[in-house]
């Protein structure tokens, strides 16, 4: 589990990904840590085939996994001598306070679906890993999402549960006040039922406003993770931590390629997350996320929204 790891194995340094390459895209890329360090992976849901259809109203079909595949996937870093670790030792660490093991992940759930405690948990167990869920609190007990007393089994196992806000509300359209609201309100609700500080958040959607760092370092957040495409270093923001998105359509191919940075890999992904980028900031965040939930068939994510 992870609060079982020895950080004092050995230190973990970032190596540069490839200097011609690295330099070839540090203009579009900024800055080019993306390029090395450690890996968050991002996930939302796990599920038996024959439960996606139903979860892809709920969220983008992209993002749930089959269990076999998640299960393929853990198979994969345990064999490859791969060590998860936690938001906390990731933070330590990029405060030179704490050494990592050689090859560290840190794994990541975001929204809190049912799933996750289903299918994610006792597989990330058998596999002797740890993992950190960012949930929205006013989701949980509702269906198709986990239970109190199931996060609190999960936080007992040493699993670190987190704030995915309140609400899930895309942040660039939230005042300073409501801002406050959703992590504010979220951190003690989580601290209230599960005990422990909550320290670490995942921003809805990867979106953010000028409110956000401020009121999340004053309630006593230590880090945040986005969804921008990368590794991280001691040197990247350690409230707009990179991850990558593990989705059903990179297969375990992918994946794989992803994990051991090969080139090719790396560079259709950074391409395509770019690209992304590119056309959210067009459109605006709020218009992007509206169309892509309308043409795939996902409900409203923000709960204070929903009738």
């Amino acid at each position: 589990m992870t609060g079982e790891l020895n950080m004092n194995r050995s230190c973990y340094t970032a190596r540069p990904f490839g200097g011609a390459f690295t330099q070839k895209f540090s203009g579009i890329f900024s800055p080019v840590s993306w390029l090395s360090g450690i890996p968050i992976l991002m996930y939302h849901e796990v599920a038996e085939r024959d439960e996606v259809d139903e979860l892809a109203r709920w969220t983008q079909r992209g993002y749930i996994l089959v269990r076999e595949d998640f299960d393929r996937q853990m198979a994969f870093l345990a064999a490859e001598g791969f060590q998860s670790v936690s938001l906390n030792d990731l933070y330590n660490w990029s405060q030179g306070q704490a050494s990592l093991p050689p090859k560290p992940v840190v794994i990541t759930f975001d929204d809190g679906f049912a799933g996750n405690y289903r299918h994610a948990f006792p597989i990330l167990q058998r596999h002797g890993f740890g993992a950190a869920f960012f949930v929205v609190t006013n989701r949980i007990d509702e269906p198709f999402m986990m239970r109190w007393s199931e996060l609190s089994e999960m936080h007992r196992q040493g699993m670190e549960i987190e704030s995915h806000t309140a609400n899930h509300p895309l942040l660039s359209t939230l005042t300073k006040e409501r801002t406050r609201d959703e992590f504010v309100g979220s951190k003690r609700m989580l601290e209230d039922k599960l005990g422990g500080a909550t320290r670490f958040l995942s921003l809805p959607n990867g979106d953010s406003n000028p409110f956000y760092v401020p009121v999340v370092k004053a309630a006593g957040y230590l880090g945040g993770c986005g969804s921008q495409f990368g590794f991280n270093t001691p040197s990247t923001d350690h409230f707009f931590w990179r991850r990558i998105a593990v989705k059903h359509e990179i297969g375990f191919d992918g994946f794989r390629d992803l994990l051991l940075r090969r080139r090719s890999t790396m560079l259709y992904h950074a391409a395509k997350a770019a690209a992304k980028t590119a056309v959210a900031r067009t459109l605006g965040k709020k218009t992007y996320d509206r169309l892509y939930n309308l043409v795939f068939g996902v409900q409203e994510q923000d709960k204070s929204k929903q009738q």
